[in-house]
């Protein structure tokens, strides 16, 4: 009697250690899920782009030049203005086109991220939404016979 009431509550005892512990696995499982995502930033286009050089104006005012020699001056402002904003203009679009590089080199990181990601997480979802059912199924079967066994035990007893 007392043999078939000791093996009830040890069947009883390994079949709710067994469905703690497949709890206790799922949970384990269900944090790595549940894990801080790491966003990666670009930086901020003012901090990569370049400004225009300030022009500084100032002094005396200038002696008037003949109007010859006025025109010929501006003619030539105009050259170097025009020089100068070609030259910006190329140094844009070459920064334009480096910028788009580096975010299509992010782009394609973060991608290459994501899949990864989504090959590793694919699996633990699986596992942390089914848990372990063998283990639990056999957890409700041995607390399941437990339980008659020392049914039985009682009802002999009597």
């Amino acid at each position: 009697m007392v043999a078939l009431v000791v093996t009830g509550a040890v069947l009883e005892l390994a079949g709710l250690a067994l469905v703690a512990w497949d709890v206790w696995d799922a949970r384990r499982e269900s944090m790595k899920l549940s894990r801080k995502d790491v966003l990666v930033q670009p930086p901020p286009a003012e901090a990569t782009s370049r400004a225009f050089p300030p022009t500084v104006v100032g002094g005396a005012p200038p002696s008037v030049p003949p109007l010859e020699e006025h025109v010929q001056q501006l003619a030539h402002e105009v050259e170097e203005l025009r020089r100068r904003l070609d030259a910006e203009a190329e140094r844009h679009v070459q920064d334009h086109r480096e910028m788009t590089n580096r975010f299509a080199g992010w782009v394609a990181e973060a991608r290459h991220e994501a899949f990864d990601l989504r090959n590793e997480l694919r699996p633990l979802i699986g596992k942390a939404a089914a848990g372990n059912l063998w283990r639990r199924g056999i957890g409700v079967g041995l607390f399941a016979l437990g339980v008659i066994v020392q049914m039985a035990a009682n009802i002999a007893s009597l």
